[in-house]
């Protein structure tokens, strides 16, 4: 007998998600004899549906936390990168962390870049702020010039 949503009726109360995943799950039970299954029989096959029921929306909210975990360390990383970038573009240009943001945001834009790797770029050093600002028609301070020069 295959045990299907008809039989998940035996007990209430089971919330709608609960039933959509029960729908999808076959629960095959196998015994010597030909016939019906007795009441105990539904109650023990509607509890083992419950178990694997629960076992499969706790694997689903676990990956969840999952993804959600390694897209927050992600958005930290890049939140820490950029912060770099603007720290670097703001001494090199002189400009106050707000205009060093906007300059880094319309480096990226103007070349379809992602702002994350821009930032990336210019933390490790391997595009110039002085490209940065170049491009933007940013002058650098004074004594940038100076040390250029």
């Amino acid at each position: 007998m295959t045990f299907d949503e008809d039989h998940c009726r035996v007990r209430k109360g089971h919330a709608a998600e609960n039933l959509a995943l029960l729908r999808k799950l076959t629960l095959n039970l196998l015994r010597s004899e030909a016939g019906e299954l007795d009441p105990s029989d539904l109650v023990a096959a509607q509890a083992l549906a419950d178990v694997a029921t629960i076992g499969i929306l706790q694997q689903r909210a676990a990956s969840q936390q999952r993804v959600l975990a390694e897209q927050l360390q992600y958005a930290l990383d890049s939140r820490v990168t950029i912060e770099q970038a603007k720290g670097v573009i703001a001494e090199h240009a002189g400009l106050d962390m707000d205009a060093a943001f906007s300059a880094l945001r319309q480096y990226a834009r103007n070349r379809n870049q992602r702002l994350v790797d821009v930032a990336h770029a210019v933390a490790a050093r391997t595009t110039a702020a002085a490209e940065i600002a170049h491009d933007l028609k940013l002058k650098p301070r004074p004594d940038e010039v100076t040390r250029a020069g």
